[in-house]
């Protein structure tokens, strides 16, 4: 499996990101290091696998340097991506100018939601968010401004045994643990019932009239 995506240096509070794909990481960690050095606050992230990339990269950048508007960024920091002078040389782009793309596509992605809340106005008091892109910093005050209704967190963690891994109360998992909790409700409201599973021939017969319906 790849593993996890890791920040070092000065993750908390950097002002520089240096994000490396693949390539030589021992004069990262070393440009890192002098400018920390030099009283610089500065972290790297080092990505070793590529494709797959880990599966926390979205979360990484998201959570730590992700933003849902310009207006919400309260650190000015920079993203630096290194590149060989044929590929025109390093990349910086900036907080401001990532949460600039990614408002853009909030609007795209939003647009149709916001158009059937209008239908419901007034009917609808809260509006729950959930899942890991509802961790993006400053999304919840950014749907704020465009409903009257009240935004906040789905708040799982009340159905989950005091004893539960503290990672699992994340909002990233509550849709995880809704599908399960519901499932288990089915099972409870059905279990005097057979279920019954596809055999060989269900799947023959579904087989056969997907043929002749596509042939249509």
């Amino acid at each position: 499996p790849v593993p996890d995506l890791e920040v070092l240096g000065d993750k908390e509070d950097a002002d520089l990101l240096i994000v490396g794909f693949g390539g030589t990481y021992g004069h990262l960690h070393a440009a890192m290091d002098e400018m920390r050095a030099a009283g610089k606050k500065v972290a790297l992230a080092h990505f070793k696998f590529i494709n797959p990339l880990p599966k926390n990269t979205a979360e990484v950048l998201k959570k730590k340097y992700g933003f849902a508007s310009p207006t919400f960024v309260t650190k000015e920091v920079k993203l630096r991506i290194p590149a060989s002078p044929e590929m025109g040389g390093d990349m910086v782009i900036s907080a401001r100018e990532l949460a600039e793309a990614i408002e853009l596509k909030l609007q795209e992605i939003l647009a149709p939601l916001m158009e059937e809340l209008k239908k419901v106005e007034g009917r609808i008091a809260t509006l729950y968010i959930t899942g890991g892109g509802s961790m993006l910093s400053g999304l919840a005050e950014y749907l704020q401004g465009l409903t009257s209704a009240k935004v906040q967190f789905g708040a799982h963690n009340l159905l989950l045994h005091r004893d539960t891994e503290e990672k699992y109360l994340s909002p990233q998992y509550t849709s995880l643990v809704g599908t399960i909790l519901l499932g288990q409700d089915y099972r409870d409201s059905h279990k005097n019932q057979l279920v019954r599973k596809p055999g060989f021939f269900d799947r023959v017969k579904e087989s056969t009239l997907d043929m002749f319906i596509d042939q249509q």
